[in-house]
């Protein structure tokens, strides 16, 4: 009997989805299994002293990051000063064990951004991390401003064409970029259904698996395109797909969808038809509202229970329906 698709993944969490730096301390969040740093000045004894606590509690730091506002910036000066965070980035990383920085897509607007300067930007960082022994992994996210498909990040890290670049790819921001109405994945019969459908079935056909560095997996509650100042999410620097991201996200299973592609199904999807092999973390937004004591707890057990869930789903060893 082949052995389940699960033994290919580690389950991991996004340090994020287990409550705000800014209320939780690190010694809370890593005793539930996450890791983030705290604001201090000296960043690298924080690095040092975060590295000892995941060594007591047994955790291993797989991505540091992400990084972001970095690439594509049209005033030139202001990307020097980004270059000298980019190294103390670097370096934190090593510092805390982790072989891969998660650099996302940037979501500046587009008048301070030019295209010219995207691929050039990303090849330093390449470059940089190829010298340290550090993997970069490239995110897109639905609102970025260039860089918003999966496809669009795929002609990146092609572009780059270097054994340490490669994708950071996310259920989440697939789904949010694979049509305007991402409410659901699915439109069975519909124009629309078949372009998402091709579009997913090409991802398979022309992103290798060695290409995926990591995978955030979520269920996401419907998305709104208009947000009005009365709603709770409102916030006149968002956009909706980035109040969407930031307030709507949920843990697998947590705010199925349905459809034929359902967050879940998407999941499943790209780990049978990559047949991706590596650390897969669970993620989920917390509302501003949970600030009790019990959230770093609370999340870290609701993303076990995912884990466990997916892992069934997995046992299942069928490609979701077109």
């Amino acid at each position: 009997m082949d052995p389940s698709p699960a033994e290919w993944l580690s389950p991991a969490i996004v340090s994020t989805s287990l409550g705000a730096p800014a209320i939780y301390s690190i010694q809370e969040k890593l005793k539930s299994a996450a890791v983030d740093y705290p604001s201090e000045k000296d960043l690298f004894s924080a690095a040092e002293r975060i590295a000892d606590l995941c060594q007591l509690f047994d955790i291993k730091i797989v991505a540091f990051g992400p990084f972001q506002r970095y690439e594509g910036l049209r005033d030139r000066a202001r990307h020097e000063a980004m270059k000298d965070i980019l190294k103390t980035q670097l370096l934190l990383a090593i510092k805390l064990g982790a072989k891969t920085i998660i650099v996302t897509a940037n979501h500046l607007p587009q008048d301070e951004l030019s295209e010219e300067f995207i691929l050039e930007d990303l090849k330093l960082i390449s470059r940089w991390g190829l010298d340290l022994g550090i993997n970069i992994a490239y995110s897109f996210t639905c609102y970025s401003t260039i860089i918003n498909k999966w496809w669009k990040a795929w002609e990146v890290v092609k572009l780059i064409d270097s054994p340490n670049f490669g994708l950071c790819l996310s259920t989440f921001h697939i789904a949010g970029g694979l049509g305007d109405d991402t409410s659901a994945l699915s439109y069975k019969g519909s124009e629309e259904s078949i372009r998402r459908t091709n579009s997913l079935i090409r991802m398979m056909e022309v992103v290798p698996p060695s290409k995926i560095f990591h995978l955030q997996v979520s269920s996401a509650v419907p998305f709104i395109d208009s947000i009005s100042e009365d709603h709770p999410w409102y916030n006149p620097h968002e956009t909706p797909y980035m109040s969407w991201s930031r307030h709507g996200k949920g843990f697998l299973f947590e705010n199925p969808l349905g459809g034929i592609y359902s967050m879940e199904d998407l999941a499943k999807y790209i780990v049978l038809g990559s047949r991706y092999k590596g650390y897969i973390s669970m993620e989920s937004s917390i509302p501003a509202s949970e600030k009790g004591r019990s959230v770093p707890a609370d999340y870290a057990l609701r993303a076990k229970i995912s884990w466990m869930k997916f892992r069934i789903m997995l046992e299942f060893n069928e490609m979701p329906t077109p």
